[in-house]
């Protein structure tokens, strides 16, 4: 948490893909860590959700075949997706933090390599935002 609270300006929108689901965690860290509460709270009022143009069908790409998901959005949009990681979605990504987290039995070295397999697929949840944002630019401009 302070290691997020000290990545992020002061200023500006935070922006998020299913804004409800990160705020869901950031409370969830507030209740284990509850010095950061103020500064969440600061936090919630800037966040932007990219999700909402795509849910509410504002924007609709036929590749997206029905779904507002980032993994549908994101190659629809960009060609871009997750195909080519170790881990391609969000419940892969949770249960094997959990297994590296707190399985006593994983090797030292399986606990690195997930680590790093989950920063490969965090980083592409946070460049895909910036690309998606960067293709709606791009089209409304032409």
């Amino acid at each position: 948490m302070r290691r997020l609270r000290d990545a992020l300006p002061v200023e500006g929108s935070v922006v998020a893909y299913n804004a409800p689901f990160e705020l869901g965690r950031l409370k969830e860290c507030c209740a284990a860590m509850p010095e950061f509460r103020s500064w969440v709270k600061k936090v919630k009022r800037r966040v932007v959700d990219l999700l909402l143009p795509f849910r509410r069908f504002r924007y609709y790409h036929a590749k997206q075949n029905g779904s507002a998901s980032m993994k549908a959005v994101l190659p629809a949009l960009t060609g871009k997706g997750y195909n080519h990681l170790a881990i391609q979605d969000g419940g892969t990504a949770s249960l094997e933090f959990l297994r590296v987290t707190y399985d006593r039995d994983v090797p030292v070295e399986d606990r690195a390599n997930v680590r790093m397999q989950l920063e490969e697929y965090c980083g592409q949840d946070t460049f895909g935002m910036l690309w998606i944002v960067e293709a709606l630019e791009r089209q409304a401009r032409s």
